[in-house]
């Protein structure tokens, strides 16, 4: 007898095979049979009029800090992820000596935005080492699976020391530990390790020669750019060359634009730089909500420029949200993440006759939880033109979400059901995408460019992280900013209906929305023949 038997469901297995009926059977966490009718089980799912697919493969998160406080690590758990990947971006927790927890901390608000309060309040540091770390995540129950890169950032510190703080250039004895260090990390199980993508030749050109050198894949991360509209094809372009040469170069993509949120309580917003909205904005925010609605202080903001010297302060891509009013845009419920041009801020102006910063400022002030939507990248031509190319790229590798960062102005860990949702289903500027390339492309694809062998497929022997979806109800939801992370920290999160059963190793974790209390979930270590080498 088996455990579960899902009967009846529209299978879609990950491969990029067409959609056939039938049962999935469940025995000690892997996929018994698959396909036609299945004997009797212990519990059975209705899947009638329901699709079944593999657990989302999420390659790109920053849920470093939180693993080690959140088991189930939400939201990503809610939109049907079974398993993660962090480590990205260069940042993290270790290696790491006592006298750079702060450094470490900072490095982590200042890049992923996650405060450094909620960071010191939520992190024990109990390891020193890479492999004491990884023990670390290992001993904490979590509902998903997780997995962790080595990241070159806290390498360089711990080596470094203050010298990489102040950005000092590595002497050969600190590149031969870094490199032991690197070594002792793979063997540990991480999966791979990070870098900054700046200078474009020159990054190009060391990856190139990295993926010539050791065989191994790299990847890097692609979007476009208001400033520089024909990067990310130039980039794309700089891909298709190194495959020709044999090499495996690969460039990770977001699924949908990256945009920012922006209103009271969030990260940033077009009056933050503004010298009468700053003397108010570290009010609780119901406080600063009504300051703001009052007329003298209305007046008084909407009069002032924005700080020259604060807009300096920005990252290059944020400081168009200083201008841009023709890409600021109203975010609705559900939220529309592909806005036309008459939505936006700019274009409300026009027809009412008003200024833009006024309609943004009474927008963000006329209720509770109104934002504006910000596309700061993949978002240069007004439409999903660009992404449809790359979603339809082989060359091409979906990522992207963020899970974990930008605690306060960015939500894309939801971006796993918009690829079901938008490209599925709903998408009225441009094709739609066939359910079967949306399901590979977030399952297999990416489980095998990874490493992670016993996922990303459904298939008899592999571990049964399954989603049972309502495809034809499946719909995200507003994002809101609550405020339950440690030390009282505020975070976005982006609910979601639609995922009827979601389950890891063969065990529901999430039925309906709901927790049903099961942590299956574990720590993936990969092998060291698996580990990849990536480059941002």
């Amino acid at each position: 007898m088996h455990d579960i038997v899902i009967r009846g469901g529209k299978i879609i297995d990950g491969t990029g095979k067409t959609a056939f009926t039938g049962d999935v059977a469940i025995a000690d966490g892997r996929i018994a049979a698959l396909g036609g009718k299945q004997g009797p089980a212990k519990r059975n799912i209705d899947a009638d009029g329901l699709v079944v697919t593999p657990g989302w493969v999420d390659a790109h998160t920053h849920y470093d800090g939180q693993a080690m406080w959140d088991p189930l690590l939400a939201p990503s758990c809610w939109h049907g992820v079974t398993t993660v990947l962090f480590g990205n971006c260069g940042v993290g927790f270790a290696p790491v000596k006592k006298q750079h927890r702060g450094a470490l901390m900072d490095l982590m608000e200042g890049v992923e935005e996650i405060p450094n309060p909620v960071l010191a309040a939520g992190l024990n540091w109990e390891w020193e080492t890479f492999p004491q770390f990884m023990d670390s995540l290992e001993r904490r129950p979590h509902a998903i699976d997780i997995a962790a890169q080595a990241a070159h950032l806290p390498l360089r510190v711990y080596v470094m020391g203050d010298r990489a703080v102040r950005r000092e250039a590595a002497t050969p004895e600190d590149i031969a530990e870094m490199r032991r260090l690197t070594i002792e990390a793979l063997q540990c199980g991480a999966f791979g390790m990070n870098s900054d993508f700046d200078d474009e030749a020159y990054e190009l050109n060391w990856m190139t020669k990295l993926a010539r050198q050791t065989g191994r894949p790299v990847w890097f991360l692609l979007t476009d750019r208001y400033e520089d509209p024909q990067r990310w094809r130039r980039l794309l372009d700089a891909t298709h060359a190194a495959r020709a040469q044999g090499l495996s170069f690969t460039a990770q993509i977001a699924g949908r634009p990256i945009g920012v949120m922006m209103g009271i309580g969030t990260a940033l917003n077009p009056f933050t730089v503004r010298p009468s909205y700053k003397k108010i904005e570290s009010l609780p925010i119901a406080e600063q909500r009504r300051r703001l609605r009052d007329p003298q202080v209305r007046a008084q903001i909407l009069a002032e420029a924005p700080s020259d010297a604060d807009v300096a302060k920005l990252a290059q891509f944020r400081q168009a949200v200083t201008r841009k009013w023709d890409r600021f845009y109203v975010m609705g419920d559900p939220p529309d993440y592909e806005p036309a041009p008459d939505k936006s801020v700019a274009a409300i102006a026009a027809r009412e006759g008003r200024p833009p910063d006024e309609v943004a400022y009474d927008y963000m002030t006329g209720g509770e939880g109104q934002y504006l939507y910000f596309p700061v990248v993949n978002y240069v031509s007004g439409d999903h033109a660009p992404i449809l190319e790359m979603l339809n790229d082989p060359a091409c590798l979906l990522g992207l979400s963020d899970g974990g960062a930008h605690c306060t102005s960015i939500v894309d860990s939801g971006v796993p059901t918009f690829m079901l949702m938008h490209w599925g289903r709903d998408s009225s500027r441009g094709p739609r995408l066939p359910l079967e390339h949306l399901v590979k492309r977030q399952t297999s694809e990416t489980a095998d460019f990874f490493g992670f062998s016993d996922r990303g497929r459904l298939a008899p022997g592999l571990r049964a992280d399954i989603n049972v979806i309502d495809f034809d109800n499946l719909k995200v939801r507003k994002p809101e900013l609550v405020h339950d992370m440690p030390a009282g920290g505020r975070r976005f999160v982006q609910h979601v209906q639609g995922y009827e059963t979601t389950l890891v190793a063969g065990t529901p974790i999430f039925e309906r929305g709901e927790h049903t209390g099961a942590m299956p979930g574990r720590l993936v270590r990969a092998g060291r023949e698996s580990a990849v080498l990536a480059a941002e």
